[in-house]
């Protein structure tokens, strides 16, 4: 890229071009810090211009980005095929996938299109939508899908001086036709962002956004477009870029109220409520994103009545005086989540001030800035957001778990903490996956960061794959479901060895003795065979780290433990009733 942007500056600086000045300002930000951000594009080569000023534009906002680009055609029958562009995302070991199916003249279909063909719009949106579908089916990354913009300009309009006549109506219904068509296929799929290039293209001006940047002759063969649009296109990338990094790992939202869910102070009198940030905020709640509500207020004050948000929408409800960095840490340890999965938002300078010194691992934002706000709408778009059952329903879980550790604390005083423990009335079913478990599996293994001995972020393909064996565990007690909070991902080696690739379990399920009891009923239904599991430490699995000695594993290697043929797992609670349910239906 380094190379790429200087040849630019070169031949920018040789034929005289204002731009060679301002590729001289990007080149000394290629360098960041920090976790890499990688970018699988498939699409004609419009991406290599979005590539190019993507990466300088988000190390100036401190995220590194690296982007590689796969230029797809069709085949001679016209459908699109997947398959090159998953094996070329897995080899680049992508967080993000785009996809630009009608960009500029890549494609034969589009041309034809371009060129008046228009009863192939139905059978272009069709192959469209097998594509995405396929895609969708075999990888649940975060897909940035482009619209259509209409560009480039037709040669002998493109330099007319007034904004209509440049770009011909033909064009105009042609992109806003295909874009309508695959607005509603992206609304359809998970985790689909859509890249609306017409308000791009619109907010830059058709003409300005077809002129280029860097123009003369030894451009004329190279792979990019050299217009202005890409650079439009990256600053709408950078945006999901930033998204991603801002909100990776998040699970909780704290929110204020006064001035940040409604402009005024309710106790006061009335108020002009922020209705489109609550309508996103119970959006992100049923997505599996859990509300707290930390409010210096009288909880009589509040008038549910006209708000979007009710009182049930919160897993915590913290209104009062307390210091909202005390509130904050008591709210972690109940839920029993770490601080880093926190974000604040507050309108206030001084509570976003004490919150951020005290607790810096929370993210805290200025809830009258409008860019967490944008931040926060593309949240659904990314992995951490999940419109599973399972997820409807974690507030609630939640809302018990606090219910619960209020009732242990309780107990707590009058008796031993097997005795509290017991008191729960805990069972486990254990069970191979099933269908039904897919995708709850694949959002806990991609989620689970306290308790995850490896950290392995699997597809759902690959979870499925007949080499491994995956078995969950589901947990009750008598305050209610804690749902599927344990997996077991194993490999059967060749000399009869089981290795445990991954173990997972929700933190929610952290103190009860439930990780120990699961391996232990593993090893019984496997036969008792010997175990070889490992664990690759992160900043944030330490909760895991004795997991295996627990156990009664050894440490045979660095980083690798091993339980003797014969050797029975160690740490079976006691207060634990384990059901083993039939595993029909396998995956």
């Amino acid at each position: 890229m380094r190379t790429l942007l200087t040849e630019w500056h070169a031949a920018a600086k040789t034929l005289g071009s204002p731009a060679a000045a301002g590729i001289a300002r990007v080149l000394p930000w290629l360098d960041v810090g920090g976790a890499t951000i990688r970018i699988a594009a498939a699409g004609d080569c419009l991406l290599t211009d979005v590539r190019a000023f993507l990466r300088p534009l988000a190390a100036k906002s401190g995220v590194a980005v690296e982007m590689g680009c796969l230029y797809l055609s069709a085949t001679r029958d016209g459908a699109f095929l997947p398959d090159e562009f998953i094996r070329f995302a897995q080899t680049q070991a992508a967080d993000l996938l785009a996809v630009s199916l009608f960009t500029y003249d890549g494609l034969p279909i589009y041309r034809l299109l371009r060129a008046g063909e228009w009863a192939l719009l139905p059978q272009a949106l069709d192959q469209a939508r097998r594509f995405l579908l396929q895609l969708r089916e075999r990888d649940d990354r975060t897909l940035l899908l482009h619209g259509v913009s209409g560009l480039p300009l037709p040669r002998r309009l493109a330099w007319l001086p007034v904004e209509r006549w440049a770009m011909p109506k033909r064009f105009r219904d042609l992109a806003a036709a295909l874009s309508e068509g695959l607005r509603e296929i992206a609304a359809q799929l998970p985790h689909v962002w859509f890249v609306d290039e017409i308000v791009v293209a619109q907010r830059l001006g058709y003409r300005v956004a077809n002129r280029p940047i860097v123009t003369g002759r030894p451009f004329v063969e190279a792979l990019f477009h050299r217009r202005r649009f890409g650079f439009g296109l990256a600053g709408t990338y950078l945006e999901v870029v930033r998204a991603y990094d801002r909100l990776r790992g998040v699970k909780v939202i704290a929110v204020d109220f006064d001035n940040t869910l409604w402009d005024g102070v309710m106790a006061e009198g009335p108020v002009r409520h922020y209705r489109d940030r609550q309508a996103l905020l119970k959006r992100l709640q049923e997505g599996g994103i859990l509300l707290v509500a930390v409010s210096k207020n009288d909880p009589q004050a509040i008038r549910w009545n006209e708000m979007v948000l009710q009182p049930e929408d919160f897993a915590v409800l913290a209104i009062g005086w307390e210091l909202k960095p005390t509130t904050l840490a008591e709210i972690a340890a109940q839920l029993n989540l770490g601080l880093d999965a926190f974000v604040f938002l507050d309108d206030n300078p001084t509570e976003r001030g004490l919150v951020a010194s005290h607790l810096p691992q929370v993210r805290v934002w200025d809830a009258c800035d409008p860019e967490p706000w944008r931040t926060l709408a593309i949240l659904p778009a990314l992995p951490w957001y999940s419109l599973t059952e399972e997820a409807r329903q974690r507030t609630a879980m939640y809302r018990v778990q606090a219910l619960r550790q209020q009732a242990v604390r309780a107990y707590g005083d009058q008796g031993s903490d097997t005795a509290v423990l017991a008191a729960l009335q805990l069972v486990m079913q254990v069970h191979r996956m099933q269908e039904k478990d897919l995708v709850r599996v694949h959002e806990l293994t991609n989620r689970a960061n306290q308790f995850n001995t490896t950290t392995i972020r699997y597809r759902s393909e690959e979870l499925t794959d007949p080499g491994r064996q995956v078995w969950v565990g589901y947990l009750q007690d008598r305050f209610g479901d804690y749902g599927l909070v344990l997996v077991a991902v194993l490999r059967s080696r060749a000399d009869g060895v089981i290795e445990i690739e991954d173990f997972v379990m929700s933190c929610r399920a952290m103190g009860y003795g439930a990780e120990t009891t699961f391996l232990a009923t593993l090893w019984r239904l496997l036969g008792q065979p010997e175990l070889v599991g490992r664990f690759v430490p992160t900043e944030r699995n330490a909760p895991v780290a004795s997991f295996f000695a627990r156990c009664g594993f050894v440490e045979s290697e660095p980083a690798w433990w091993r339980l003797p043929r014969g050797v029975a797992p160690q740490g079976v609670a006691a207060w634990l009733r384990v059901v083993e349910t039939a595993a029909d239906d396998e995956a």
